[in-house]
């Protein structure tokens, strides 16, 4: 197989064409299949695997859709996995500590409900699938708790993205129900996308509104009608860095449609306290200082950001610099440009460690009302 260099100056060296005889027409039908190969492989690369979870509600139907609309590609070789959770069978326990189960008969039936409920909660998935033809759609049933499922499949089937949608807890709520989306963001290594509903969207409503579907055998051309406006927080880490080009190379159109909007975020002032009580700020020499090596960072940040961009020359991209607790900052900036996705490195702490420290992802995953991806970057 040619290498790399030698397969680029084989297509880039201009050909004479009146020179050309059986001899060279004879060693490029032999250089034919390996360029074919090369293709195979090529597009083998850009294969990739996205799990959905759906459920009855219509959350999750809206995740499907929204991811229809704006994850899969016409670059790619896409497959979703549609994956329900039936509910474990209950098991009912008395004061003694006795557990009791129900009849024979009473499981049988409620089995035999559970499995028509994920019968139907599929087709109606594949339903919002089918006039993607060139997109291969697979399904998959499992029973036990939704955030353990999910997350043994994620890992087992090494997919590209998760997608969920969320139902939108508060915090009593979520504490005593537990969040499947935090939890899966939280323990799944790979990229999760959790998308909410909008409260004013009817469940009547049609769910994808700006999806253009072209029915070629050749590419699968499903992409939003309208501008995207994609925001992704920036720092100093490699997470964000990761992030920003997993979003480039997954989710950016090369449509000249999207728009990248690069938030850096700077620590506050620091104030320290004495015992008494009394708040103690530096001088305004260090104070200076110290505000020119944030906002020499701030520009260092801004500027590795955008050469990532600089290969995607038909992608505009803004930048933003604001200062506060990058988790309120995030927040709010998402709702006052009304962006169309929050996009979020994840430093992947701890339990102990984030309930000190918090986590901008989590925080960002449950308070902001437009869809979350939240990108791990893979241990090495």
């Amino acid at each position: 197989m040619p290498s790399a260099k030698q397969l680029f100056r084989y297509l880039t060296t201009p050909v004479n064409t009146t020179t050309i005889n059986d001899n060279a027409s004879n060693t490029l039908s032999q250089t034919q299949p390996t360029l074919d190969l090369i293709t195979k492989l090529s597009l083998r690369s850009m294969e990739r695997k996205i799990l959905v979870a759906v459920d009855e509600g219509e959350e999750s139907k809206y995740a499907l859709s929204w991811c229809l609309k704006n994850v899969v590609n016409q670059n790619f070789m896409d497959t979703i996995v549609l994956l329900y959770v039936k509910p474990p069978q209950v098991v009912y326990t008395a004061v003694d500590g006795t557990g009791y189960l129900f009849s024979t008969d009473i499981i049988a039936t409620i089995d035999k409900y559970k499995n028509e409920v994920a019968e139907t909660v599929i087709e109606k998935a594949k339903k919002l699938c089918k006039d993607l033809q060139n997109v291969k759609v697979e399904a998959k049933v499992e029973a036990g708790d939704p955030r353990d499922v999910i997350c043994e499949a994620a890992e087992k089937m090494a997919v590209d993205m998760v997608v969920l949608g969320s139902h939108g807890y508060g915090l009593i709520k979520r504490a005593f129900l537990g969040s499947v989306s935090n939890h899966c963001a939280q323990n799944i290594k790979r990229p999760v996308l959790i998308v909410k509903k909008p409260k004013n969207h009817s469940a009547n409503s049609t769910p994808t509104p700006d999806l253009v579907i072209c029915k070629s055998k050749k590419s699968l051309k499903s992409m939003a009608t309208k501008e995207r406006k994609i925001l992704v927080a920036v720092d100093e880490g490699e997470e964000s860095k990761y992030a920003l080009s997993w979003c480039l190379k997954n989710i950016v159109t090369e449509d000249g449609m999207d728009t990248i909007v690069l938030l850096y975020v700077k620590p506050p002032q620091a104030v320290y306290t004495a015992l008494d009580g009394t708040g103690y700020l530096f001088s305004p020499d260090v104070i200076a200082t110290i505000d020119k090596y944030r906002n020499d960072v701030a520009e260092t940040v801004i500027e590795t950001a955008k050469k990532l961009c600089r290969d995607h020359p038909k992608v505009k991209v803004e930048t933003r610099v604001d200062m506060g607790d990058p988790r309120d900052v995030v927040c709010e900036v998402a709702e006052k440009m009304a962006v169309d996705m929050v996009v979020l490195g994840s430093h992947g702490y701890g339990l102990i460690k984030r309930a000190f420290l918090g986590s901008v992802s989590n925080h960002c995953a449950q308070n902001i009302k437009h869809p979350v991806l939240i990108v791990k970057k893979p241990k090495t």
